[in-house]
């Protein structure tokens, strides 16, 4: 695995992460308002 392939593995974790969180983040404030 070179170098390029690396970065968009990593790129894609982040993005993946980033997801989560905001997903995490919209659940939590449904919950507060209900």
């Amino acid at each position: 695995m070179d170098n390029c392939e690396l970065s968009k593995v990593s790129m894609f974790n982040v993005f993946k992460l980033s997801i989560k969180f905001f997903l995490f983040e919209e659940y939590s404030s449904k919950i507060e308002d209900s």
